[in-house]
């Protein structure tokens, strides 16, 4: 599924067991000479910047080596970009409350409707998607101005791969 709030990419890593590969990214992420903060929970990595390099459009990076589906010994490395958490909090409440006026303008302009008086509650529903349109045209805005902070996230990744 494509998101276009949140890149992804994903790859197939030949000869290295996924274990192995975790190891490879922890110590890379670890090394004195370019790694980066960084948080593990198993096989998962959470990365992100150091803070005085960080904005409000700064990525994070979000790292999973799995098992391949087929009993090969590769290992499939699966990554996908993010705002910060707090920055993807606000959009997600955004659309949340976006959502709920849009749905509460469509009944309130329908009631409207129906009473045979002026429905400008309907009004609401194109404003709402007015401002959820101007809020990815804001995320695409802000990846755009990321790209080279990715490639730097991207980077420490690929000097563990063998």
């Amino acid at each position: 599924m494509h998101d276009p709030l949140r890149p992804t990419f994903e790859r197939t890593v030949p000869g290295i067991e996924p274990e192995a590969l975790t190891e490879r990214i922890a110590a890379a992420l670890t090394a004195s000479d370019g790694g980066l903060p960084h948080r593990r929970a198993g096989h998962h990595f959470l990365v992100w910047l150091p803070e005085d390099r960080r904005h409000m459009w700064s990525p994070w990076l979000h790292l999973d080596v799995n098992e391949p589906e087929t009993a090969s010994p590769d290992a499939e490395l699966f990554g996908r970009f993010t705002p910060a958490p707090s920055m993807w909090t606000a959009v997600m409440f955004s659309y949340l409350a976006l959502g709920v006026i849009a749905i509460g303008g469509g009944l309130f302009g329908y009631c409207q409707w129906i009473v045979d008086e002026s429905p400008w509650g309907l009004w609401l529903v194109p404003a709402t998607a007015l401002v959820a349109l101007l809020i990815l045209l804001f995320s695409r805005a802000g990846q755009s101005l990321a790209r080279e902070q990715m490639g730097e996230l991207t980077s420490v990744v690929e000097r563990a791969l063998p």
